[in-house]
């Protein structure tokens, strides 16, 4: 169904490009048995099928704009049998091209001349782009590829010199750099690279949703000084690499959001970010748990442009083992800090940093500060603090917040503050009064006050009353059973109470979240959900599980219930995943009704 979307898709914006219908040319068929026969015949707009199986071809891509669509990575394989650099794409490279879809693997680098007595070195193992018209400064995406097994002295996976490129949805590992012969004597070993960068200033690099892992030696992606292109990387993870850097260079405008970066253990630095352009923007990131003893978690600057301030928000900076002179943070240009957590990062002995900044003022840094946890910095800038983050579970690596802490919330409360407009997941900014601090927003049902009811608030509450199988869902309001397992729903007596009070219970089948509460009439307030008799229609996501009034209108209880205390009793054993939410509403007192407790019911 997908290949067809896609090729529909390519079909009808070939025809608008071009003012014609798009061929599709398919591979292997009589007519074109190779991929390179099916290019050569194409023409613009027209869309190159693929079938899965091993391609064992050196690409070299005519000037052209062309759709090239595999079956797949590990099904549609381009094999580059060490014998020059899988795809080739010189002069003549017009922006819309589209190569998705494919494993490409066993390049071996193309020489490249680029003005140097380098220029006999074979650059760009996997793709080799070395656009040098002087009339033609075009883009190609590369989506769903699988970058693996490529070698060459620099740009073991990928090379690209004057042309633009976006790559989305791609995995890069075990590609690596080969020994420098003789003649490169001079040029230093860490500046090999898995991605070499010399686009020019009007150009876009672009990662999205890309996988960088197990990658060693030199730096994953390097941006070559004197070029300076756009580069913008999103919703990536680099982790488990050995690599001198992870990313390096200089750019002409740089963007960073809702990226990992965890588990490197490298040589150097994780992120070495030098913006020589108009902005360097790193928002919603993670650098957590990287065995960086000789460098830093993050540096940035210098060269950024007179009158623009590196903007570092919402990261989560935690558990880095860097230098300790050099601090998890290295300061080379003017940068504000905003609604980060740097904290718990250390020295290779073991010892917490003194400080998690350095800041190079000699070499033009400057340091501000605002609404972060910074370990050690308290009152270092306005509304910074040095308090425990409490995250979920630090030492398997889980740094979303638990509920109550004090990171929630705590943010820069204006809405046209300059952030990624989702959390390192993608999911929403901002929750509640205020953004969070960190990489996470505070997302599930737990987090929003309205989980905790209202039963009891002016008696010391509110109180857990509604559980499941004797469990309120702990930190988390989360019950979870094994598929196949026996589950009670019990209704507690109110402690603050001496008779026992009437109660319905409602379920919807989902997770509830701050997307979904709602403010119930009748001075009931907010609650996680909207309760079944608000539906003024029956409607298979919302049920009543048990009340003491009986039906209330479509609404018939699964189960009789009693009034406090009470108990359902194991009801049936679920044989299927399953996911419901649950709250309550209670007649605390005649005529007066609060909602009870929420809590999320997971069988699995």
């Amino acid at each position: 169904m997908r290949s067809l979307q896609l090729l529909l898709t390519s079909l009808i914006l070939g025809s608008v490009a071009w003012g014609q219908a798009a061929t599709v040319l398919s591979v292997p068929s009589t007519a074109y048995p190779t991929i390179q026969s099916a290019m050569s015949a194409a023409t613009n707009g027209d869309t190159i099928q693929v079938a899965a199986g091993t391609y064992v071809e050196n690409l070299v891509w005519p000037a052209k704009v062309l759709n090239v669509l595999g079956a797949g990575p590990g099904l549609s394989i381009l094999d580059g049998n060490q014998s020059g650099a899988c795809i080739v794409i010189k002069d003549g490279l017009a922006s819309g091209s589209l190569f998705e879809g494919f494993t490409i693997t066993n390049g071996s680098g193309t020489p490249a001349y680029n003005g140097s007595p380098l220029g006999s070195l074979f650059y760009g193992g996997g793709v080799h782009i070395l656009n040098m018209s002087s009339t033609s400064f075009g883009s190609i995406t590369f989506r769903q590829c699988h970058f693996t097994g490529n070698t060459a002295e620099d740009g073991s996976a990928v090379f690209l010199r004057a042309g633009g490129a976006a790559f989305e949805d791609c995995v890069f590992d075990n590609n690596t750099i080969t020994p420098l012969p003789p003649s490169a004597a001079s040029f230093s070993a860490s500046n090999q690279t898995a991605i070499l960068s010399q686009a020019q200033g009007f150009h876009q690099v672009t990662f999205e949703r890309c996988q960088f892992k197990l990658q060693g030696d030199g730096s994953i992606a390097y941006f070559d000084p004197g070029w300076n292109p756009a580069v913008t990387v999103r919703d990536c993870v680099f982790s488990q690499n050995t690599c001198t850097r992870v990313l390096d260079g200089h750019t002409g405008g740089l963007t960073i959001e809702r990226c990992v970066f965890s588990q490197n253990a490298c040589d150097s630095l994780v992120a070495l970010i030098q913006s020589g352009g108009n902005h360097c923007f790193v928002a919603s990131c993670v650098f957590a748990d990287n065995t960086l003893p000789g460098g830093v978690a993050m540096a940035i600057g210098p060269g950024v442009l007179a009158g623009n301030v590196a903007n570092i928000v919402n990261c989560t900076v935690v558990r880095n083992t860097v230098h300790p002179l050099a601090g998890a943070v290295t300061i080379m240009g003017p940068a504000h800090v905003a609604d980060s957590i740097v904290r718990g990062n250390l020295d290779p002995t073991g010892s917490l940093l003194n400080s998690p900044f350095y800041v190079f003022t000699s070499g033009g840094g400057s340091l501000t500060v605002s609404n972060s946890n910074i370990q050690g910095q308290a009152g270092m800038g306005p509304n910074v603090v040095d308090v425990p983050a409490l995250f979920v579970d630090p030492n398997n690596g889980d740094y979303r917040l638990r509920p109550g802490s004090p990171m929630i919330d705590a943010g820069v409360t204006n809405p046209t503050f300059p952030r990624s407009s989702g959390d390192v997941r993608g999911l929403p900014r901002i929750r509640g009064s205020a953004a969070d601090m960190g990489a996470y927003e505070a997302q599930s049902l737990a987090h929003h006050p309205a989980s905790r009811g209202r039963a009891g608030e002016n008696n010391g509450g509110p109180f857990d009353l509604l559980t499941m199988n004797g469990s309120a869902g702990g930190m988390f309001r989360r019950v979870e059973v094994p598929i196949g397992a026996s589950s009670s729903l019990e209704m507690a007596q109110p402690p603050y109470l001496t008779a026992p009070v009437q109660y319905a219970i409602y379920g919807i089948l989902g997770e509830a979240n701050f997307d979904s509460v709602i403010n119930v009439p009748l001075g009931i307030g907010d609650m996680m959900f909207a309760p079944a008799p608000m539906i003024p229609w029956p409607h298979p996501s919302f049920f009543m599980l048990a009340s003491t009034f009986g039906p209330i209108g479509f609404w018939q209880p699964l189960f009789t219930a009693m009034p406090t205390p009470w108990s359902s009793g194991p009801g049936p054993a679920i044989p299927f995943p399953f996911l419901m939410t649950i709250q309550g509403i209670l007649e605390e007192v005649p005529g007066v009704y609060v909602p009870t407790n929420a809590l999320i019911f997971e069988v699995k």
